[in-house]
């Protein structure tokens, strides 16, 4: 992708950062479903849904994380074992409209003066007008993995699986202005049942599986709890990214880590 498309995405970003939907007090977690913008920032936060509740994204590589229903019917994060344990995205009256209170321990430690669990109003807008949709159809065999998988969240990351007579394996791949860089390669052993890989990263095993119900493919992280990274498939290996932003956009909770 050249330097003018990369222009015109940031464009569409400006364009859907001005239309900021008017505050409705929700009636329950349901309502939180949608996306947001930190107040005078160019950080965006989704609240997704799906069967089992509600998830948002982390970090620069869009990890999702589960959030749960607190008793006075906000959202909570819901890894028990995490830095950011405590977050929260609600509604609040004095501002008549949403915010965020992002408790950050590691930032609480780093950082002079953190002021963690400071409520920073979210501005609600339309989904991002650039993102992808990462639904595709499942796979009938374990060779119909083969191909390149962008981060949908980071796309100028991407796996790609190959097949070779010593195995399957899996590059780790960036782009640049010149095309994908490989930065090497992993071995990748079939899932038991066949329904996909397991990626060996250093001491890290990390599922690689189509998710049946959300109906795309992810990278699961069993080590961070139920988090997962959602994959966007590409048609094919000579493609470049589905788009590239400009790095003072960011999509996820702030966090130190």
């Amino acid at each position: 992708m050249n330097r003018s498309t990369s222009i015109v995405v940031l464009l569409m970003l400006l364009c859907a950062s001005a239309i900021a939907e008017k505050p409705t007090k929700p009636s329950s977690p349901a309502d939180y479903a949608g996306w947001y913008r930190i107040a005078d920032s160019n950080t965006y936060i989704p609240v997704l849904s799906d069967p089992d509740g509600h998830l948002s994204t982390v970090g620069p590589r869009g990890i999702e994380v589960r959030l749960m229903p607190t008793p006075d019917g906000e959202l909570e994060w819901g890894l028990e074992s995490s830095s950011l344990k405590g977050t929260r995205i609600g509604w609040d009256d004095a501002m008549d409209g949403y915010y965020i209170a992002i408790y950050d321990s590691i930032a609480a430690k780093m950082i002079e003066n953190y002021e963690s669990g400071k409520r920073q109003r979210l501005d609600r807008l339309p989904k991002p007008p650039y993102l992808p949709d990462a639904t595709t159809s499942a796979p009938e065999s374990i060779n119909d993995y083969l191909g390149c998988y962008s981060l949908l969240y980071m796309p100028i990351i991407r796996f790609q699986i190959s097949k070779s007579d010593s195995g399957y394996s899996a590059k780790i791949e960036t782009y640049q202005d010149d095309g994908w860089t490989s930065s090497g390669a992993e071995k990748l052993e079939a899932a038991p049942d066949e329904t996909g890989f397991i990626l060996t990263m250093g001491t890290k095993k990390l599922p690689f599986r189509y998710n049946s119900t959300r109906k795309r493919f992810e990278m699961l992280m069993p080590e961070a709890g139920e988090v997962s990274t959602p994959l966007f498939r590409l048609p094919n290996c000579n493609s470049a990214p589905p788009y590239i932003v400009d790095h003072k956009f960011r999509i996820g909770i702030p966090t130190w880590t």
